[in-house]
């Protein structure tokens, strides 16, 4: 149960003006943002509040048996639950990132970018290029972008295809990480506005190589 909760519960709010529902509301979430019970100065800086009336609001706090000391304390309690789930997921969508995604040598030498058409010098790659063949390579993104659901964002999905798209194996790679992500969306029944954007997706592409290990999305759970 949570500090509103028990406010009404109680009856209390009933019997406070809205200037001092206003100076509770105020301290309750000056709490909730600091994570712990702010001091007198605090109250006055941040929040304004104004001491006295805090007192008057204490006063009739006490005819419910409700103290707020006793509020502040579970706006605290509720904070750290809440920083302690959010921790909690933030691994586990971490380690499930790591899971679906190949491991890459950041080491290795890529070759320049450059927009489709544009041949790039031989002699500048450490591997055999599809660049001197500008048709295939344009053909291929277009047989891409045209497969893709959500057409947004193609000039950045051509520099992100240029980056990449060095050899015909990464050709079939990007081909089947599309067939997965593609199966993925109609196993889900991904409404469209789901769907990613082609620029992300042509960014992101190598994160779908493998569909079968990729793992539901966690959620966090909201609070009772």
């Amino acid at each position: 149960m949570n500090t509103d909760d028990i406010l009404v519960k109680a009856g209390i709010y009933a019997d406070l003006t809205n200037t001092e529902k206003g100076i509770l509301f105020t301290l309750l979430s000056l709490t909730r943002l600091l994570g712990y019970i702010p001091n007198p100065k605090e109250m006055e800086r941040f929040g304004n509040i104004n001491l006295q009336k805090l007192l008057q609001v204490e006063q009739k706090l006490k005819v419910h048996n409700v103290s707020i000391s006793d509020l502040v304390k579970k706006e605290v309690k509720i904070k750290e639950h809440q920083d302690k789930k959010r921790a909690i997921w933030r691994e586990q969508k971490k380690k499930s990132r790591l899971k679906s995604s190949p491991i890459v040598d950041r080491s290795a030498k890529r070759p320049p970018k450059c927009p489709i058409g544009k041949e790039v010098k031989k002699d500048s790659m450490d591997t055999p290029s599809l660049r001197k063949h500008n048709n295939l390579v344009k053909e291929h993104f277009s047989m891409l972008w045209d497969k893709y659901p959500k057409k947004i964002g193609k000039h950045h999905a051509i520099r992100h295809y240029n980056a990449n798209i060095i050899t015909k194996g990464d050709q079939l790679a990007i081909e089947q990480a599309l067939d997965n992500y593609l199966a993925y969306l109609k196993k889900r029944e991904t409404p469209y506005g789901m769907v990613k954007h082609g620029s992300s997706f042509f960014n992101q592409w190598r994160d779908w190589l493998d569909y079968s290990d990729i793992p539901d999305y966690i959620t966090p759970s909201k609070e009772d």
